[in-house]
């Protein structure tokens, strides 16, 4: 049955939202699952106790800095009221600094538990933006001498910025359904469209669009499937996302058993293959190492990747914890998001 359910969201997915446009630049995770709270609101509080992540990732590190970008999370459900909160930092800085730009998210979910193994989660979150331009860093046309290149003693016409930097509000909503083998959820990021032009007149080209994102994938287990046990187990997954006229698909899948587990995921952006993803982690305590490549399959003629790593520190990854849980009753979420 969770198979019918994966093929028939993932097609009302792609029919529903694949003809919506969208054209902004955004912050992207390869390690999307191990950054919940940028992903998905509602993809957060998967346990009772405490959740941390930290996560890095450097883009093109062969081009001097060209991307990197640091994010960091609190997360926790609480019972007794079924509901998760959250907070998530993110800060992106491109071209060596010259762009910048940072988030703050305060995130809340509800959990509604449909029947004893399936449950239902909805999440907003609320924050704000920042962002930054280093304007004595820009060089314009006229500051590229022909022959010598780019000659700081150049003066430029261009008449300077107004502003250099700016706040906004950000509101993000999303939803996901999910037993303990089955998961499916969708994300809105940037309903209000920020203002995102330095200006200062209103530019309507350069608002933050919304940026739809849509995910689904099953565990299947190779063994006994208990709380002293630790079986062998495939996760296949999909996630496509949306902004304006850029689309994006990554299909792959995890595994793992014990400790150990890892992935390989296949990015492509219609109309121009990305990359592959390539991903190994190892669990110890309450802690989660996880590091992965991206390996350039895309028409840039350049050995270029991008390297992440996140650490997950989750209190609820304990024995007596997940004994305490399970004497709960409480509905049980895949391997992949499990404390």
């Amino acid at each position: 049955m969770s198979k019918i359910y994966s093929i028939a969201g993932l097609i009302v997915f792609l029919f529903l939202f694949a003809g919506k446009k969208g054209s902004a630049q955004e912050v992207e995770f390869s390690q999307f699952y191990h950054v919940p709270t940028h992903l998905n609101p509602s993809m957060i509080g998967f346990s009772a106790h405490p959740r941390l992540i930290v996560g890095y990732r450097n883009q093109w590190p062969n081009l001097g800095n060209a991307y990197q970008t640091m994010a960091a999370s609190y997360d926790q459900h609480f019972a007794d009221f079924r509901s998760s909160v959250g907070v998530s930092l993110i800060a992106d800085r491109a071209g060596d600094g010259i762009y910048n730009t940072n988030f703050i998210n305060a995130l809340y979910a509800y959990q509604l538990p449909v029947t004893r193994n399936f449950g239902i989660k909805a999440g907003m979150q609320l924050g704000l933006i920042q962002k930054s331009i280093a304007q004595d860093k820009l060089i314009f046309l006229d500051q590229i001498d022909p022959l010598a290149g780019p000659d700081g003693s150049l003066v430029t016409a261009e008449a300077p910025l107004l502003e250099t930097s700016k706040i906004m509000m950000d509101i993000g909503v999303g939803i996901m359904a999910f037993s303990n083998t089955f998961y499916m959820g969708g994300s809105f990021k940037h309903i209000n469209a920020p203002d995102i032009s330095f200006s200062g007149f209103g530019d309507q080209d350069n608002k933050l669009k919304v940026r739809s994102s849509f995910h689904l994938g099953n565990v299947f287990y190779f063994g006994d499937n208990k709380l002293d046990k630790s079986p062998f187990y495939v996760a296949p997954n999909a996630l496509f996302v949306n902004q304006e006229r850029f689309f994006q698909l990554n299909v792959g899948s995890y595994m793992g058993k014990g400790m150990l587990f890892g992935g390989g995921w296949y990015r492509h952006a219609f109309g121009n293959a990305d990359a592959v993803i390539m991903l190994l982690g190892l669990r110890v305590g309450v802690f989660r190492f996880a590091y992965s490549s991206d390996f350039n399959v895309s028409e840039l003629k350049s050995d270029t990747q991008a390297h992440e790593f996140t650490v997950s520190i989750d209190f609820g990854k304990t024995r007596n914890a997940a004994s305490r849980q399970k004497l709960r009753n409480s509905l049980q979420c895949p391997e992949i998001f499990r404390p």
